[in-house]
């Protein structure tokens, strides 16, 4: 396996799981790079919109294919990629001086919404992936006779990321 591509709902916990995958592969002599298919959203300006005029951010179109596709196929041939990254409180992506590569006995890690969508590697020879589907499925017990259902977990997991890291107010990720 060269590709692991790791899936699931929005804050579903697809981050948190690949990095401690990264970890645990490091600890068995595996090399992994990790990269977040969000990094290679095209930005407010190129982004699809819904029926109603709105901005789709999770459309497949939302991502940069071309440029996805470009690095994922440089890294699995043995080269070096720059890492993107995207601000979500400025809606644009760039480049950071870190440089990317897959060493020997090298693994890349990608995580993303879309993962499983076959057009975000139909450039790759999907011989040597492997899937992996990620869902938070754990209700939290507030008492002997309430839970909080793991719908409404994920969207507690989500407004708080949001407003973190992406400047939005909890009213706007509902």
């Amino acid at each position: 396996t060269k590709l692991v591509l790791v899936a699931g709902p929005s804050s579903a916990g697809k981050t948190t799981f690949s990095k401690r995958l990264c970890t645990h592969l490091r600890v068995n002599g595996v090399r992994p790079s990790l990269i977040s298919v969000d990094d290679y959203f095209v930005g407010d300006d190129r982004n699809p919109r819904d029926s109603k005029g709105n901005l789709d951010y999770e459309h497949i179109e939302a991502i940069d294919l071309e440029r996805l596709h470009a690095d994922i196929t440089t890294l699995l041939a043995g080269g070096v990629i720059k890492r993107r990254a995207f601000d979500f409180k400025t809606k644009h992506g760039y480049d950071l001086d870190e440089e990317v590569t897959l060493e020997n006995n090298g693994v890349l890690v990608m995580e993303g919404i879309h993962c499983l969508n076959p057009r975000l590697t139909e450039r790759i020879d999907v011989s040597h992936t492997f899937l992996i589907y990620v869902s938070a499925l754990t209700q939290l017990g507030v008492d002997r006779n309430c839970r909080i259902s793991t719908t409404d977990n994920r969207l507690i997991r989500r407004m708080v990321r949001d407003n973190a890291h992406r400047g939005h107010k909890p009213l706007s990720t509902l």
